[in-house]
């Protein structure tokens, strides 16, 4: 900062006292003497105009203004005096002297600008801070300029300035229009390394950059139009130069590359937003930084994956490779114990970035094997890998290390694997010959859909669409369609999800059924006899969980494909419009939902009160999980007054019959253990299975309906098969009698 001599600060300090005292007379006189110093304190003087203005001595604050600008001028040099002129301008009135001052200024540092300056300082009409900033605007529109139309927002070109009209010829892309200088304001001049103005300079350059330095172009547009912009904006930008059928190709190297550049920030979505920083951060810092600061595994895994992806056309970096490869073996141990899923891909990791830098640490021999063999079910082991690249990854790994055994591995995994992963296990295994055993875990996958969820989606799409015919070509469509709705309905009943996961299976399962407007499905019901179609039926009906347009719709596809099923009598444990039951189950279920409506709705209904006199209610976690669990209750309600609708009480005769049917008691010899049972057959509301008295809906019950005495009744389990031979049936009235 420079020093001002104390003299200086001396004739501020009086002048300032002068305007206080509106003693402008004295202050004229004593200015010239301060301003005449060769080491005038310019910065105290302006101030000192400044206040004189705003005293409303506007012609008193132009003289000495004028004084002190040609004083500078003389000194320093026109352009010092422009950039006092471009200060004090808000505060001068601009008398004709000043004006012509200013107007001498701007001609000694641009050259020959007589025509600007008349439409600008010279022309009193024109508020002298007003006539400065388009004196200056007119500077920046010199001929080849772009420019943007604020009102019209539209490109153009400045083509001239007309000295006889006082006006700017502006050329746009279907005629050229002139500006006066009341127009002016409108037009904002274009820097040259703005995007627009290159693509009228210099689309051949930018075409150029596109092709041979795709994240310079990016740069470009997110220096015009960012400088944080989404993939969709990015690619809307740049449609003039990048066509749609040319983008994808175009955007593979340029995200590439764009992920490297110091200047670029991008997220690793699929669509990604990009941003364009203030000062560089090389690429291997931002991973090491990510991959350092990441909290859970499966972040920090991805991290190295996309490096490892990139190092075969970039150059590699050993010292960035080595960090990852120690930082990965140290978390090995916990992660093999913890998430065996994350401890393979770790090792499947090490290795890759061992091929490119070797000093990064080698585990155990058979580490693998060690970690496989601590997974007591491996059909889950992916179920907490959210990216399907390190699903990948991990079974990629599998496959080059256990040469012999890798396809047990993958085919006991498959079933609990992504849709996408799923494909690609079975497009893997089919390559080497092993379709019958792809079948088996296709017939596992079948047994226990709920169990399964993904895998059944991905079976359903592929019989859809007709692929891997060699082990999706025998199956039959309907045993698709009831194991998909299945899946759906267990999902409210499933623990080992949490509510994102299960939303995002209860997407993945509707999107599979839905596909085409059921077209599938459709087709499976046509070629189903009615017995199959029943089926369906059975699993959709009361299925809530699928949602009610969908649950309709394939409700709706039945009735078209099927009309006969619902005209002719069915027996009563198949009427899904009833629900048969006891009195004291009736009365059990009347007083629940009793208590639901009196006493949990109204305890909810005060909380959500008592939530919102919180206030905030867009951060109040109190009223959002109260709002959560009213939505529930509600359900719960709505479906426990339908269910109360259907209510049929089960007649004495009702059992008076030969064969199992709702309130039958049932003795029946276990053929597996030779143990005689006795099981009784009531309503859902009457089910007590530690007395052996089971809902007559229920798998082991549906087993059982319909039978005879002497028949054999086989009932699929977790660990195969059980079979009863049934010895009396007698009807439930008579035990109670």
């Amino acid at each position: 900062m420079t020093e001002i001599p104390g003299d200086a600060q001396a004739d501020v300090t009086r002048l300032r006292k002068l305007v206080t005292k509106k003693r402008f007379d004295e202050l004229e006189a004593l200015w010239l003497e301060a301003v005449a110093r060769e080491d005038a304190d310019v910065p105290g003087l302006m101030a000192v105009v400044e206040a004189v203005s705003r005293r409303d001595q506007s012609g008193v604050a132009d003289s000495l203004f004028w004084f002190l600008l040609s004083q500078v001028i003389e000194r320093q040099g026109a352009a010092a005096g422009l950039n006092l002129v471009r200060q004090a301008a808000g505060w001068l009135e601009g008398s004709g002297s000043l004006r012509e001052e200013v107007a001498g200024a701007y001609e000694t540092v641009c050259g020959d600008v007589g025509t600007m300056a008349e439409m600008t300082v010279l022309h009193a009409a024109i508020p002298f801070a007003t006539a400065v900033k388009r004196f200056d605007r007119l500077l920046q529109l010199r001929p080849g300029t772009c420019v943007m139309d604020t009102q019209l927002d539209k490109l153009g070109q400045v083509v001239g300035l007309d000295a006889v009209a006082r006006t700017l010829e502006v050329a746009f892309d279907d005629r050229s229009r002139t500006y006066d200088r009341l127009a002016l304001d409108k037009l904002e001049p274009v820097a040259d390394s703005d995007l627009r103005s290159r693509m009228v300079k210099d689309r051949e350059g930018l075409e150029h950059m596109a092709a041979e330095a795709p994240a310079e172009l990016v740069k470009t547009v997110l220096g015009t139009y960012g400088p944080r912009l989404e993939l969709k904006e990015l690619k809307e930008h740049l449609k003039p130069l990048i066509s749609g059928p040319a983008w994808a190709k175009w955007w593979a190297e340029a995200k590439v590359q764009c992920r490297r550049d110091p200047m670029i920030e991008m997220s690793d979505d699929a669509q990604p937003w990009l941003f364009l920083r203030n000062r560089p951060v090389a690429y291997e810092d931002e991973l090491r930084a990510a991959f350092d600061g990441a909290a859970a595994a499966e972040q920090k895994l991805t991290t190295v994956l996309t490096y490892l992806k990139e190092c075969g056309s970039r150059p590699t970096h050993p010292e960035v490779m080595q960090h990852f490869g120690r930082e990965l073996m140290d978390r090995f141990e916990s992660w093999r114990a913890d998430e065996p899923a994350m401890g393979i891909a770790a090792l499947a990791l090490m290795a890759g970035l061992r091929r490119h830098a070797p000093d990064v640490p080698e585990p155990k021999p058979n580490a693998l094997e060690s970690v496989l063999s601590g997974v007591t079910d491996l059909s889950m082991l992916l179920r907490p890998v959210a990216s399907d690249d390190v699903a990948r990854c991990l079974l990629g790994y599998v496959r080059d290390v256990l040469h012999s055994g890798w396809h047990d591995v993958w085919l006991a995994v498959m079933p609990g694997a992504s849709q996408g992963v799923c494909e690609w296990i079975v497009q893997g295994l089919l390559e080497h010959g092993f379709s019958a055993d792809v079948r088996q875990a296709i017939e596992l996958i079948l047994t226990r859909p709920e169990r399964y969820p993904y895998a059944v989606a991905w079976l359903w799409r592929a019989m859809a669409a007709g692929r891997c015919p060699d082990v999706t070509g025998s199956l039959k469509g309907l045993d698709a369609a009831v194991a998909l709705l299945i899946a759906v309905g267990g999902l409210a009943r499933d623990t080992t999800f949490d509510k994102d996961q299960q939303k995002a299976i209860l997407s993945q399962l509707r999107a599979a059924l839905s596909q085409k407007d059921y077209e599938y499905l459709h087709t499976v019901l046509k070629e189903a006899d009615d017995h199959g179609a029943s089926r369906v039926h059975h699993a959709a009906v009361r299925n809530f969980v699928l949602g009610e347009h969908a649950r309709l719709k394939v409700l709706d596809l039945i009735t078209r494909t099927h009309p006969s099923l619902f005209l002719k009598d069915v027996p009563p444990w198949e009427e899904d419009d009833v629900i048969y039951t006891t009195a004291e189950g009736l009365q059990r279920h009347q007083q629940e939902f009793a208590h639901l409506v009196n006493i949990k709705m109204a305890a909810n209904a005060k909380a959500i009160g008592e939530a919102a006199a919180f206030g905030d209610l867009s951060e109040n976690a109190e009223f959002t999980a109260a709002l959560e669990e009213r939505n529930l209750l509600t359900e719960k309600a709505a479906r426990m007054e339908a269910d109360m609708k259907m209510a049929r009480l089960i007649g004495a005769d009702m059992a008076a019959v030969d064969h199992v049917t709702i309130g039958s008691v049932v003795t029946a010899r276990d053929l597996g253990s030779g143990k005689t049972e006795t099981m009784t057959f009531l309503g859902p509301w009457d089910a007590a299975p530690q007395n052996n008295v089971f809902s007559y809906r229920s798998p082991l019950a549906l087993a059982f309906m319909g039978s005879k005495v002497g028949d054999t009744v086989e009932l699929a389990v977790d660990a195969g098969k059980r079979a009863w031979e049934i010895q009396e049936i007698r009807p439930a009235a008579a035990e109670t009698a």
